[in-house]
Formats: structure tokens, sequence, C-alpha cells
């Protein structure tokens, strides 16, 4: 949907939540790998592009899809946020890949599975360097996309995040 979260903090935060009998393999699988349980997997092409040029040593081996680059850009022209826009990198020289996004489903028993994914990023060292603001219509589209519904989610608010624009409070009297 529009306003799923995006699966490098979708699964950081729910990781760490715990879950019921259905997470524990001994629990659901006494005696081993029961016989009607099978693997669904889902395969997805992305765009991405790896920072190259004058960029800070964290982004040195980055490679970043729609989500990151969106969410980059997000966080710059928030307003509120210009302390921190202040550290971010300017990434404006890009090298383009293309990502393989395996998605795997293992189902063990009816209503017990676990969900795991897998990303296999190409990009050829020798291909031409793109600048930001000519990127492929395609993904440039996906990073415009993907910034509207981050834009939506309550917890990227900058009240949320920073105190961003809450204002001073009334006074007391």
């Amino acid at each position: 949907s529009d306003l799923e979260i995006p699966s490098f903090i979708r699964g950081a935060l729910f990781r760490q939540f715990g879950g019921d009998y259905k997470t524990e393999p001994t629990e659901v699988m006494p005696n081993g790998l029961p016989g009607e349980g099978y693997l669904e997997l889902k395969l997805t092409l992305d765009s991405i592009a790896k920072p190259t040029g004058n960029v800070p040593a964290m982004f040195g081996n980055a490679v970043l899809g729609a989500d990151e680059l969106a969410m980059l850009k997000m966080f710059k022209d928030m307003p509120g946020m210009e302390q921190m826009a202040a550290l971010m990198p300017v990434i404006d020289d890009l090298r383009l890949g293309e990502r393989s996004v395996y998605e795997f489903k293992f189902t063990v028993a009816e209503g017990v599975w676990m969900e795991q994914t897998l990303n296999d990023d190409k990009i050829n060292a020798k291909s031409p360097v793109v600048k930001m603001a000519n990127l492929p219509a395609a993904f440039a589209k996906k990073i415009d996309d993907r910034l509207a519904a981050f834009k939506k989610l309550p917890f990227f608010d900058p009240a949320f995040i920073g105190g961003g624009n809450r204002g001073v409070p009334p006074p007391a009297n």
C-alpha cells in the first residue's frame, strides 16, 4: 500500500516484539519439519543507486533504493529539521544498478510461517555516473511516490521526530 512502512524500518521495529507459541520452533515442530510444509518465493526487480565521488565514509559502500533516497530527501527538506539536514550528506553523483529482491515465505504448518528477504544488488563499477537530477524517469517517480507516502505516516511528522512544529503552548492563566 502507499502507506507501507519501509521494509528496513518495519523489520527492525517488529523483530523487537515477541509472539506466541507459533514463533517457537520446538512447539510447532516437535518432531522436525512436517511434510506439509512448503516454500513460496516472490522476485521483484528494483532500481538502486550507489553514491560516488566526494561522499562521507558512511556512504562509501552504501547502496540506496527508492526508500532510502526518498528518506534522505525528506529529512533534508523537512521544515523544522534544519539542524538534522545540515548533517546530511550531499549525494549528487550516482552509479545505477539493479536489485533483485527475493521474498521467501516458509510455511511449516497451517498459520505458522516465517518470512525473510534477500537482496542481490548489482552495480557495474564501470557504468556511467548519473546526477541525482537526471535519474531515469521511472526511478525518479518511484522516489517521489515513496516520499509522498512517507510524509503521510504519522511518525515522520516533525512534531513526532524532534518537536519540529509543535509551537509554544499558550500561557496557563
